[in-house]
């Protein structure tokens, strides 16, 4: 740890501290992820996920991991420094490229679980755009286990995880993608809400309520009979305003309930708003 000198605490935490440094090698500003070692000095599985999958993805938008330290009674992931996470300003400069860091996890069969705003940064300097905090994504080897009811902000997950859902995949994060295109546009969060049942209203009030024949199995989900919103689906356009076909067909595929039906990374990067 000698090489690097902290000269902030971006964002502390019980689990894992974010701090930013400098590199006296490099003279380069780096950001310490720091990972605190249980009693037992079992290590964290968050930080094992995440230093295997970031060593695993080699992306010009996927942030990128540059050495792994032990330093007392901690594990340090050294991360490449970028100046900012997704602001106004930035929004509408950063569409294909954030797809793009998606694709490319679910190439190699990781998905995230965290996609949301926060976790896009810029280097405004050159318009590179990168995703980061790959502290809870998993591999799809097991894509049939249960997993943790309780992943990434409520304004970004996914109907399936809201309604209780213990099996999930890389469906969820494209979920997310639509979340933040949609954010993109109106410059708010699409579906705002401080509890589960509040951002499955917006959205059912979006996307109308799902059935059996939209969904099967929606109705055994064990959060479904909370939800009481029944509602038909509303046109993109009319919701989100300066919004071509392309974009409102884009949206509406990202952004499909029934996770077997929505659009995958690859296909979207097909699509044909990112052609123009």
């Amino acid at each position: 740890m000698e090489r690097y000198i902290v000269v902030d605490t971006l964002a502390p935490g019980s689990q894992a501290e974010i701090l930013k440094a400098t590199d006296n090698v490099t003279n380069k500003t780096v950001i310490l992820k720091k990972y605190i070692l249980a009693e037992d000095n079992k290590i964290p599985h968050c930080f094992i996920r995440e230093a295997s999958l970031l060593y695993d993805l080699d992306h010009q938008n996927i942030v990128r991991l540059l050495h792994v330290l032990i330093h007392q009674n901690s594990l340090v992931l050294v991360l490449e420094h970028m100046p900012t996470d997704l602001g106004d300003d930035m929004l509408y400069r950063v569409k294909s490229k954030f797809c793009l860091g998606c694709v490319t996890a679910t190439r190699v069969e990781y998905y995230i679980e965290t996609s949301s705003r926060s976790n896009v940064l810029v280097d405004t300097s050159t318009n590179t755009v990168k995703i980061a905090d790959f502290g809870l994504a998993r591999g799809l080897f097991t894509p049939s286990c249960s997993l943790s009811p309780e992943v990434g902000s409520l304004t970004y997950q996914a109907p399936e995880i809201l309604l209780g859902s213990p099996k999930y995949s890389s469906p969820v994060d494209m979920w997310s993608v639509g979340c933040i295109f949609g954010e993109m546009l109106l410059l708010r969060p699409l579906f705002p809400g401080s509890s589960k049942s509040m951002v499955l209203k917006e959205i059912f009030r979006l996307l109308g309520t799902p059935t059996e024949k939209t969904w099967p199995g929606v109705s055994i989900l064990p959060w479904f009979p909370e939800v009481t919103v029944e509602a038909q689906p509303a046109e993109f356009e009319d919701v989100i305003g300066d919004l071509d076909a392309a974009g409102a067909d884009l949206i509406r595929r990202l952004l499909y309930l029934n996770p077997k039906g929505r659009i995958t990374a690859e296909e979207a990067l097909k699509h044909d708003y990112f052609a123009v």
